[in-house]
């Protein structure tokens, strides 16, 4: 499939083109079987000019947080395999999120695609994509698969409305019942 603006989460796309530099973004605390390092971040510009954020996966963190991996993406054109990736919903910051020591790599709590325009000077399309495991350049790519169905949404609504109708007609039936005891 092209990169279009419009593709649902979820899809898998192939992708020409190569990576920008080596102007890498981690994204901070990140978890991988117990062990705590950051997602790479770098910038594909695909043959038609047209550049979107490519999560290279996880790669471990060292012993020194002053010391951040960058590790090295293929050099040239490539052809790569990916899954489109939209986040579902705002994320939550409670600082700043890109450090701005102005050094390589550069540190991020959330991506932000208007924040990473900026520091990339360029525009973004409006999606990410997900590198599949065999696509050049792809570190560890255990995505989590969160599938949580609208029904199962909807069934915690019926739940809590339940509970909070119940608790009222016991408030009201508390009332009455101390009321007539007078």
């Amino acid at each position: 499939h092209a990169l279009k603006r419009d593709l649902p989460s979820g899809r898998q796309v192939r992708l020409r083109g190569r990576y920008s530099d080596d102007r890498v973004v981690l994204l901070d605390n990140r978890v991988h079987e117990g062990r705590v390092g950051y997602e790479v971040l770098m910038r594909f510009t695909l043959t038609d000019g047209r550049s979107v954020v490519v999560n290279r996966g996880w790669t471990p963190a060292g012993m020194d947080r002053q010391d951040l991996p960058s590790p090295a993406a293929p050099a040239g054109e490539l052809a790569i395999a990916g899954v489109v990736y939209r986040p579902p919903g705002a994320p939550l910051l409670l600082g700043e999120n890109l450090s701005s020591d102005g050094g390589w790599p550069r540190l991020a709590q959330v991506v932000s695609l208007p924040a990473f325009e900026a520091l990339w000077g360029v525009e973004l399309l409006p999606v990410r994509v997900r590198l599949m495991a065999r696509a050049p350049g792809a570190l560890v790519t255990d995505w989590p698969v969160v599938a949580v169905p609208p029904e199962r949404h909807l069934g915690y609504a019926v739940q809590w409305f339940g509970l909070a109708a119940a608790l009222l007609v016991l408030i009201l039936y508390s009332g009455f019942a101390h009321r007539g005891s007078r």
